[in-house]
């Protein structure tokens, strides 16, 4: 019997305090170097067709996509300014209520401080 509730993944992507899509590579890679680390899957569900419906990306956007080099894989989490991936969290029956809390602060403490926003500035200019 299939079920109409969602199940245990969420697949999301964060925004920066300006609004910027963070590519999921560079959420991926600061999950491994967070105490404890914080297992994250990341990319585009190894289904390229959900993906792109996923992200509502046209067939122009992923040819644009193939065309600048990116490929499954290839941790680019953003071309053209669009996300070419999600990343998705999971819980399960052995889940505790710390694994979200600990997801969550390190969102809040890494991606929404006043620090992450101002030292992406300072690289870009």
């Amino acid at each position: 019997m299939r079920s109409n509730s969602p199940g245990p993944t969420v697949a999301f992507n964060i925004l920066d305090p300006k609004g910027a899509i963070i590519g999921y590579d560079e959420v991926s890679r600061l999950a491994t170097l967070n105490s404890p680390p914080i297992q994250l899957r990341t990319g585009c569900f190894c289904n390229p067709g959900a993906c792109q419906d996923a992200l509502t990306l046209s067939n122009d956007d992923v040819l644009k996509n193939y065309a600048s080099g990116h490929v499954c894989g290839d941790r680019r989490g953003i071309v053209n300014g669009q996300p070419t991936g999600t990343i998705r969290a999971s819980f399960g029956k052995d889940s505790m209520w710390e694994d979200m809390d600990a997801l969550v602060t390190f969102i809040t403490h890494v991606f929404l401080s006043h620090e992450y926003c101002c030292s992406n500035e300072s690289e870009n200019n």
